[in-house]
């Protein structure tokens, strides 16, 4: 089963309802009415999320939650299929003592002839830590119903470390689970993380291809006997993702779980190899730099900024913490260059970086303006209408640092250009002026610049 944090009307827009056959749909909005009948008069699934915090925050007994998951749409409306609810653990997330009163509550509704043909799925992170949680995951096996396992793997620096980082969180985590449950992959939902744009990214290392992490991971499911059986595969989520990504997350789900492929989707490689030193950890290598007066570009370091980027953390802690710093001159801009290199001519490629004001970030309090500033690649054919230059807010899901917190953002732009490569080689050159004529922002404003990942972009089909 190809689950999906998504919509039908966006998975229409984008081309890719064929591939997904359940849609788990948000708490509080029943977003897919035009579309419920034809999606189920084909068999497939239509699930709601289900979140537990009013029932942790009440210490709701089995009946009050009975009560609860019965009235949510998902389990008491005809047109859904059932709930997914959100979340539980074994080391003291999600209620643990509790953990009894929950079992109770799942056995009713699988004892109730009306939710004989619904589903009870519950999010989980490892259960294993605890007996509660062990427990009240036999009772929803028992019961008939499967589990959903969150594992969102953060990029890592190689290829090498990535797939030592798959065999951890998704191989030894289930061998964990074989100790209690053999054979539980066909009770188990993988729930692999798709983030790759803020408010949340686990694209975090702009040297590294995400869709290449993220075939390596379907690729480990659909290929290892381990996973023999796997109940599903579902991306999390589409609030954080990239509209590339979401696509391509549909085409894994075709080449893998539909035509039965094994193997690789993709033969891009792991590594980038367009841009060096993307992230500025290694000082200015790499770079030409052109500073409008003495001292108007240095590389710097500043501790959270990473974080408040909404780089998830697991892989390397101290990403996005170094940048090139510039000082906007009224002379002249500040530019930075670095030949992009072996491009496939004709190839779509995207660029991805982002900006922030540095005394914002110093002072803890910042305006809510985009930055001003210029990308130019020479020898490539732009496709203005796949780029953008976005502000997005700090603090979301979260992603807090210093005073940064309780509401207070930091805003930062987030940059795409999409482009369609002519040779094997193009010039980018990045300054802190808008045009070469029109500075475009504050004189003395100091700028970060950081994440500066080319990488192919999937063409979209439109």
């Amino acid at each position: 089963r190809s689950f999906g944090h998504y919509n039908a009307e966006h998975l229409q827009r984008v081309g890719i309802l064929d591939n997904i056959n359940v849609i788990v749909e948000r708490t509080a909005v029943a977003e897919n009415a035009p579309y419920v009948k034809a999606w189920r008069s084909q068999g497939k699934k239509l699930i709601v999320r289900y979140g537990m915090w009013p029932l942790w925050q009440k210490r709701a007994t089995a009946q009050e939650t009975f009560k609860a998951w019965t009235e949510c749409r998902g389990l008491a409306s005809n047109d859904y299929d059932g709930i997914i609810v959100d979340e539980f653990s074994g080391f003291g997330h999600g209620g643990v003592g509790s953990y009894p009163l929950y079992s109770e509550a799942i056995k009713r509704i699988a004892q109730v002839p009306k939710f004989k043909a619904k589903v009870f799925y519950p999010y989980c992170i490892p259960m294993y830590y605890g007996n509660f949680s062990m427990s009240f995951l036999k009772t929803v096996l028992d019961s008939g119903y499967k589990w959903a396992e969150e594992k969102y793997l953060v990029e890592q620096a190689t290829e090498d470390a990535a797939r030592d980082y798959m065999d951890l969180r998704l191989k030894q985590n289930l061998l964990r689970y074989h100790k209690t449950f053999p054979g539980c992959a066909r009770h188990m939902i993988t729930t692999l993380g798709f983030m790759s744009a803020p408010p949340e990214t686990l694209n975090i290392n702009p040297a590294a291809d995400f869709k290449v992490y993220m075939d390596m991971q379907m690729h480990l499911l659909s290929n290892d006997p381990l996973f023999f059986g796997l109940y599903g595969i579902q991306w999390y989520h589409n609030g954080y993702v990239d509209e590339e990504d979401l696509r391509w997350s549909a085409k894994l789900f075709r080449h893998y779980g539909i035509e039965g492929r094994k193997e690789r989707l993709t033969s891009d490689p792991y590594t980038l190899p367009h841009i060096r030193n993307p992230d500025f950890d290694q000082g200015g290598t790499g770079w030409t730099l052109y500073p409008a007066e003495e001292g108007s570009i240095s590389v710097v370091q500043s501790a959270g900024y990473g974080i408040l980027q909404t780089r998830c953390r697991g892989g390397n802690e101290q990403a996005g913490n170094n940048f090139l710093l510039t000082r906007r001159s009224a002379k002249a801009p500040n530019r930075f260059v670095q030949n992009i290199r072996k491009l496939t001519p004709g190839r779509h490629y995207s660029l991805k970086m982002f900006t922030a004001d540095y005394d914002e970030l110093k002072k803890g309090k910042s305006t809510q303006n985009k930055n001003h500033i210029n990308i130019k690649i020479d020898g490539v054919e732009l496709i203005p209408e796949n780029s953008f230059h976005e502000l997005f807010a700090s603090g979301r899901a979260g992603h807090v640092y210093g005073l940064f917190r309780d509401g207070n953002h930091l805003y930062i732009t987030y940059h795409r250009l999409v482009f369609r490569a002519k040779g094997t080689e193009a010039q980018l050159t990045i300054s802190d002026w808008e045009r070469q004529e029109e500075p475009g922002g504050q004189i003395g404003q100091r700028l970060m610049h950081n994440f500066i990942e080319v990488q192919p972009y999937l063409e979209h089909p439109n």
